[in-house]
């Protein structure tokens, strides 16, 4: 009798639980749609991108069925973003394809970026992205306040980040001389590096790939020797590692902060 009471009681609770759950994603979902009727171009933000007229060719429509068309997805962003302890936004991609400084425009805010994978079998996921981002705006906005929430994401203009063309950049600021077979000296022309992006690689750590030695920003100013492969391709490799450059409008990368320059000597 006792057990049957209990096994009752614990039924009961668990009803009475997903009650609240679904009430609570009810409330959500409602203030959700009368807030995309009010301004629709703020459906991107929720659902990563995903517009309604991936599901309705009519572009003004506002709705998946009149809203959402996936209630359990939505519920499902709602309840774990209320389970969160850190504040976030998802969104639909790949870690490796998203820039440094796209994370800076979240992370300097202590917001985090999720990407949820850029590979889409079921488009639940944008709509779980949707109920998740909800929520989770207005976190933000009640932790960090209003101007912050509407900053996130935004990248400054002054920011710079280290890809293939400030690689390219950077190599073109360089004045390479043969010493033997086997060497080269290379330094950086100042004047060069006044006019591109950086500046200055002050911090940063340079490292000859094939002796391992390493030197400052200051030594590459004055000239280094590098030892080349001494075959007929005659390359040298320069290892830059930014993990201490001092510039605070560059963005830091998440994954690698070092890169491989490969230094072809023409004949």
């Amino acid at each position: 009798m006792i057990r049957i009471t209990f096994i009752l009681i614990t039924l009961l609770f668990s009803r009475v639980n997903t009650y609240c759950q679904d009430d609570s994603c009810a409330e959500y979902y409602g203030e959700f749609c009368e807030y995309i009727k009010l301004d629709s171009t703020e459906i991107p933000f929720y659902t990563s991108e995903f517009s309604p007229s991936d599901y309705n060719q009519d572009s003004t429509s506002v709705s998946f069925s009149d809203c959402i068309d996936n209630h359990e997805a939505f519920c499902s962003g709602v309840s774990q973003a209320l389970k969160e302890d850190k504040l976030s936004i998802r969104q639909v991609g790949d870690p490796g394809h998203v820039s440094s400084c796209t994370y800076a425009s979240f992370e300097n805010y202590d917001v985090s970026l999720i990407l949820t994978g850029d590979i889409i079998e079921d488009r639940g996921i944008f709509i779980e992205n949707a109920g998740y981002n909800f929520v989770m705006k207005r976190r933000i906005q009640d932790s960090l306040g209003v101007e912050v929430l509407q900053n996130i994401g935004k990248r400054d203009s002054s920011w710079i980040e280290f890809d293939n063309n400030q690689m390219q950049n950077l190599i073109a600021t360089f004045e390479i001389e043969f010493k033997t077979d086997s060497t080269i000296f290379l330094k950086v022309n100042n004047l060069r590096m006044q006019q591109i992006e950086f500046k200055s690689l002050e911090g940063v750590i340079f490292t000859d790939a094939m002796s391992k030695y390493t030197f400052s920003y200051n030594n590459l100013l004055e000239g280094i020797e590098m030892k080349t492969l001494g075959d007929r391709n005659r390359k040298a490799y320069l290892v830059i590692d930014f993990e201490g450059y001092t510039n605070p409008n560059f963005c830091k990368s998440r994954i690698n902060n070092k890169w491989i320059i490969p230094i072809k000597i023409d004949l």
